[in-house]
Protein backbone atom coordinates (compact mmCIF):
# COMPACT_ATOMS: atom_id res chain seq x y z
CA UNK A 1 0.00 0.00 0.00
CA UNK A 2 1.59 3.42 -0.91
CA UNK A 3 0.96 6.68 1.27
CA UNK A 4 -2.48 7.50 -0.30
CA UNK A 5 -3.83 4.63 1.97
CA UNK A 6 -2.15 5.85 5.08
CA UNK A 7 -3.47 7.49 7.98
CA UNK A 8 -0.80 9.65 8.94
CA UNK A 9 1.74 11.47 6.30
CA UNK A 10 4.57 12.53 7.19
CA UNK A 11 6.71 14.72 4.65
CA UNK A 12 10.17 15.57 5.58
CA UNK A 13 12.62 18.28 3.30
CA UNK A 14 15.68 20.04 4.64
CA UNK A 15 14.99 24.11 5.18
CA UNK A 16 14.25 26.52 2.63
CA UNK A 17 12.47 23.60 -0.01
CA UNK A 18 9.80 24.86 -0.06
CA UNK A 19 7.46 22.77 2.62
CA UNK A 20 5.06 25.34 3.57
CA UNK A 21 4.63 26.91 0.41
CA UNK A 22 3.82 22.89 -0.51
CA UNK A 23 1.08 22.41 2.58
CA UNK A 24 -0.63 26.08 1.40
CA UNK A 25 -1.09 24.94 -1.93
CA UNK A 26 -2.48 21.40 -1.09
CA UNK A 27 -4.63 23.08 1.72
CA UNK A 28 -6.38 25.63 -0.65
CA UNK A 29 -6.39 22.96 -3.63
CA UNK A 30 -8.32 20.40 -1.56
CA UNK A 31 -10.46 22.77 1.01
CA UNK A 32 -7.92 21.48 4.17
CA UNK A 33 -7.27 23.41 7.12
CA UNK A 34 -3.62 24.52 7.31
CA UNK A 35 -2.09 24.83 10.49
CA UNK A 36 1.42 26.38 11.12
CA UNK A 37 2.75 25.11 14.62
CA UNK A 38 5.56 27.51 14.16
CA UNK A 39 2.84 30.49 14.59
CA UNK A 40 0.56 28.64 17.36
CA UNK A 41 0.74 28.28 21.18
CA UNK A 42 3.54 24.64 22.21
CA UNK A 43 2.00 22.13 20.84
CA UNK A 44 0.93 19.44 23.71
CA UNK A 45 -1.87 16.53 24.41
CA UNK A 46 -4.82 18.76 23.19
CA UNK A 47 -2.99 20.91 20.37
CA UNK A 48 -5.49 19.40 17.35
CA UNK A 49 -8.12 17.93 18.76
CA UNK A 50 -8.79 21.20 21.49
CA UNK A 51 -7.98 23.41 17.69
CA UNK A 52 -10.55 21.91 16.13
CA UNK A 53 -13.31 22.07 18.86
CA UNK A 54 -12.01 26.13 18.93
CA UNK A 55 -12.68 26.57 15.44
CA UNK A 56 -16.25 24.61 15.38
CA UNK A 57 -14.90 22.13 12.84
CA UNK A 58 -14.77 19.03 15.48
CA UNK A 59 -18.09 17.54 13.59
CA UNK A 60 -17.09 18.25 10.31
CA UNK A 61 -13.45 16.17 10.94
CA UNK A 62 -15.63 13.68 12.14
CA UNK A 63 -17.28 13.38 9.44
CA UNK A 64 -14.75 13.26 6.98
CA UNK A 65 -15.67 16.83 5.64
CA UNK A 66 -12.42 18.33 6.56
CA UNK A 67 -8.94 17.36 6.57
CA UNK A 68 -5.53 19.19 8.30
CA UNK A 69 -2.02 19.36 7.17
CA UNK A 70 -0.14 20.74 9.94
CA UNK A 71 3.32 22.65 9.16
CA UNK A 72 6.44 23.20 10.79
CA UNK A 73 6.57 20.63 13.37
CA UNK A 74 10.47 21.10 13.68
CA UNK A 75 9.73 24.48 15.20
CA UNK A 76 7.18 23.20 16.98
CA UNK A 77 9.21 19.90 18.53
CA UNK A 78 12.15 23.01 19.60
CA UNK A 79 9.82 24.61 22.05
CA UNK A 80 8.11 21.33 24.00
CA UNK A 81 9.73 18.89 25.90
CA UNK A 82 10.03 15.17 25.10
CA UNK A 83 6.70 14.10 26.59
CA UNK A 84 4.46 17.14 24.95
CA UNK A 85 5.55 16.48 21.81
CA UNK A 86 4.91 12.95 21.92
CA UNK A 87 1.45 13.96 24.02
CA UNK A 88 0.47 16.20 20.94
CA UNK A 89 1.53 12.88 18.40
CA UNK A 90 -0.42 10.95 20.59
CA UNK A 91 -3.02 13.35 20.24
CA UNK A 92 -2.96 13.11 16.03
CA UNK A 93 -3.11 9.87 16.35
CA UNK A 94 -6.42 9.56 18.03
CA UNK A 95 -7.86 11.94 15.33
CA UNK A 96 -6.71 9.91 12.44
CA UNK A 97 -7.69 6.45 13.54
CA UNK A 98 -9.93 4.98 10.94
CA UNK A 99 -10.20 8.34 8.64
CA UNK A 100 -9.88 7.63 5.16
CA UNK A 101 -8.63 10.74 4.19
CA UNK A 102 -5.05 11.25 5.90
CA UNK A 103 -3.13 14.00 8.44
CA UNK A 104 -0.28 15.22 6.69
CA UNK A 105 2.77 16.91 8.62
CA UNK A 106 5.41 18.86 7.29
CA UNK A 107 8.81 19.09 9.12
CA UNK A 108 12.73 19.41 8.51
CA UNK A 109 13.95 15.75 8.93
CA UNK A 110 15.13 15.85 12.31
CA UNK A 111 11.90 16.07 13.34
CA UNK A 112 10.33 14.25 11.10
CA UNK A 113 12.41 11.04 12.13
CA UNK A 114 11.44 11.54 15.67
CA UNK A 115 7.91 11.66 15.18
CA UNK A 116 8.15 8.46 12.63
CA UNK A 117 9.76 6.63 15.76
CA UNK A 118 6.75 7.78 18.09
CA UNK A 119 4.22 7.26 15.84
CA UNK A 120 5.29 3.46 14.58
CA UNK A 121 4.47 2.64 18.10
CA UNK A 122 1.40 3.56 17.92
CA UNK A 123 -1.21 1.32 15.87
CA UNK A 124 -1.56 3.90 12.72
CA UNK A 125 -0.15 3.70 9.03
CA UNK A 126 2.35 6.34 8.79
CA UNK A 127 3.94 7.09 5.30
CA UNK A 128 7.18 9.42 5.54
CA UNK A 129 8.16 11.16 2.06
CA UNK A 130 10.90 12.99 1.25
CA UNK A 131 11.66 16.31 -0.22
CA UNK A 132 14.93 17.07 -1.63
CA UNK A 133 16.36 19.62 -3.72
CA UNK A 134 16.35 20.28 -7.41
CA UNK A 135 19.65 19.57 -9.62
CA UNK A 136 20.63 23.13 -11.51
CA UNK A 137 19.70 21.72 -14.55
CA UNK A 138 16.23 20.60 -13.48
CA UNK A 139 15.52 24.00 -11.13
CA UNK A 140 15.74 25.87 -15.04
CA UNK A 141 13.84 22.96 -16.24
CA UNK A 142 10.80 23.72 -13.58
CA UNK A 143 11.08 27.45 -14.08
CA UNK A 144 10.85 27.38 -17.57
CA UNK A 145 7.97 24.87 -17.21
CA UNK A 146 6.06 27.12 -15.10
CA UNK A 147 6.90 30.40 -17.07
CA UNK A 148 5.29 28.40 -20.20
CA UNK A 149 2.36 27.05 -18.06
CA UNK A 150 1.87 31.53 -17.38
CA UNK A 151 2.75 32.16 -20.85
CA UNK A 152 2.69 29.45 -23.44
CA UNK A 153 4.33 31.71 -26.57
CA UNK A 154 7.84 29.99 -26.87
CA UNK A 155 8.71 32.95 -29.53
CA UNK A 156 11.51 34.29 -26.73
CA UNK A 157 12.17 30.87 -24.94
CA UNK A 158 15.84 30.72 -26.27
CA UNK A 159 16.48 34.17 -24.20
CA UNK A 160 14.12 33.30 -21.76
CA UNK A 161 16.38 29.98 -20.47
CA UNK A 162 19.14 32.18 -20.54
CA UNK A 163 17.53 34.56 -18.96
CA UNK A 164 16.17 31.65 -16.05
CA UNK A 165 20.01 30.12 -15.66
CA UNK A 166 21.14 33.44 -15.42
CA UNK A 167 18.95 33.50 -12.20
Amino acid sequence: EGPAHCQIILVSAPGAVGKSTLARQIAFATGSVYLDLAKSDPVGANTLSGGLVKANLYSEWKAQKTSVLIDGLDEARLRVTQEAFEAFLADVVELAKGRTVPTVLFGRTGAVQEAWLALTAADVDVAVLEIGYYSPEASVDFAEARLRGNRPDVTHATAERKAIELL
